[in-house]
């Protein structure tokens, strides 16, 4: 650069420029390096949260999948449980008839004996 007392020097492990007085001491990160410094934390960061939220958003969508699964048997369900609802209410419906019948019977019986 200028001759006698600073120096500026490219640092590609930093990724910025180092300023030293001509004795080659005192270097002073510029503020862009400590910038790209913080770019640089951040890629990483979110790299490292990307590898993260992937398996997140693959596990949700299995937890959507599975979910849609058993709202299927859910619903074939429901119509099994209405199904033996009806069918319950057949089953009450009949003892009661058959309990009436068997009343009858009995009547009739009774009917004959005295006879």
């Amino acid at each position: 650069m200028s001759s006698g007392r600073q120096r500026t020097t490219d640092n590609g492990h930093h990724g910025g420029f180092c300023h030293t007085d001509s004795a080659g001491t005192g270097c002073r990160w510029t503020a862009a390096s400590r910038v790209l410094d913080d770019f640089r934390t951040l890629e990483v960061l979110n790299v490292a949260a990307k590898e993260r939220y992937v398996g997140m958003g693959h596990s949700a969508q299995k937890l959507v999948s599975h979910t849609a699964i058993l709202q299927r048997g859910n619903d074939a369900l429901a119509v099994r449980i209405k199904q033996i609802g009806e069918l319950e209410s057949a089953i009450t419906q009949l003892e009661a008839l058959v309990k009436d019948l068997a009343g009858f019977t009995k009547r009739i019986l009774d009917t004959l004996k005295i006879s």
